[in-house]
């Protein structure tokens, strides 16, 4: 009988039901595992591409020169060579300046033109805002029968009526922009043709003897 209670008690002992999964177990002293978090909505400024760490500066030298003006006038003078044309080192020192003039003329001509297409995109909601009260005025006097149906100049021409300076200085910045990146795109074009006179030029030069 003795054998026999041994035996149901070991037998009651080893089939005890184990917890569930991810119940507490008591007096356990590790913390219960939290759930994993959403992540949050992400906003514009996540999903645009940034510029890698240090090449930051690398892009707003090469896009936008400290002072334009002076490099635009350097570039100017240095076209021509005057009298010393004809002197074999001249032509091989303004040969091997070249390829940087070239550079610094590209870079002139990409920052004229960055400028102008962030100015048109800054006026660009401001001008369809005229454009929009200009069109709605001119079809309120065609369906009063004052007025044939409007056309883009009659649209512009109110524009111009009704904001007379705002639109002009508007125009007035966007031509002037515009006038400037064809100068430096001649100014580009100028150099790239200068480099293979000066090519030419250091061929044909007399050598010193």
């Amino acid at each position: 009988m003795t054998t026999r209670r041994r035996k149901l008690s070991s037998g009651l002992e080893g089939s005890a039901t184990p917890p569930a999964k991810g119940a507490e177990v008591s007096g356990s002293t590790e913390a219960p595992t939290p759930p994993p978090t959403r992540p949050g909505k992400k906003t514009a400024a996540d999903t645009v591409p940034q510029i890698p760490l240090g090449w930051g500066n690398i892009v707003v030298d090469s896009l936008r020169p400290k002072d334009p003006a002076a490099l635009a006038r350097r570039l100017r003078e240095e076209l021509s060579l005057g009298e010393e044309r004809t002197s074999y080192g001249i032509v091989l020192e303004a040969l091997d300046k070249s390829a940087k003039n070239i550079d610094d003329a590209s870079r002139l001509y990409r920052a004229a033109k960055l400028e102008e297409e962030t100015y048109e995109r800054q006026v660009a909601e401001r001008l369809e805002v005229m454009r929009t009260n200009a069109l709605q005025e001119l079809m309120a006097e065609y369906q009063a029968k004052r007025r044939p149906s409007p056309t883009q100049d009659a649209i512009r021409d109110r524009m111009v009526c009704n904001w007379p300076d705002e639109y002009g200085a508007i125009q007035g910045r966007i031509a002037e922009l515009h006038a400037l990146t064809r100068s430096l795109e001649n100014l580009l074009d100028a150099w790239k043709s200068r480099a293979a006179d000066l090519r030419i030029m250091a061929g044909q030069a007399a050598r010193p003897h």
